[in-house]
């Protein structure tokens, strides 16, 4: 399953609007390793959970990532294969760091799988939840 093309679409109102041009989707959400061999890599799963990274940066953010080269995408195919990705924003607590982290992996098999992010999103959703019944029964008082 593909979770989503991060950019490439094709408009359900204009059938006349083309996809085929054999480019996949904005390479700030691209896997580098795609990046590297276009004609050879195969997407997969792996290639969902580097995007997923990227939006769940771009989420903690509130910017898109590389936004400073937003009208140059070789600048940034060549930060990305060079393995550097955006730096964390002040505030963003260390658990949201650790998934984009290892979700942007440059070696997809180092990647988490979707469901060891749904777990590690589900651990984060649980000690919200426990901070704010704390934060809640004290101003009951």
């Amino acid at each position: 399953m593909i979770i989503t093309d991060f950019g490439l679409s094709k408009s359900l109102y204009d059938s006349t609007e083309s996809i085929s041009s054999g480019a996949y989707g904005r390479c700030e959400y691209c896997d580098p390793n795609y990046l590297q061999e276009p004609l050879k890599y195969k997407w997969d799963e792996k290639s969902d959970i580097y995007s997923i990274g990227a939006l769940f940066w771009e989420l903690s953010s509130g910017v898109l990532p590389f936004k400073d080269f937003k009208n140059s995408p070789t600048k940034i195919s060549n930060r990305l294969l060079k393995s550097q990705r955006e730096h964390s924003v002040e505030g963003t607590p260390i658990d949201s760091q650790n998934i984009y982290a290892a979700a942007w992996d440059g070696n997809p098999y180092n990647r988490p799988d979707i469901y060891e992010i749904r777990d590690k999103l589900n651990q984060i959703r649980r000690k919200f939840e426990h901070v704010l019944l704390l934060f809640l029964n004290q101003n009951v008082k």
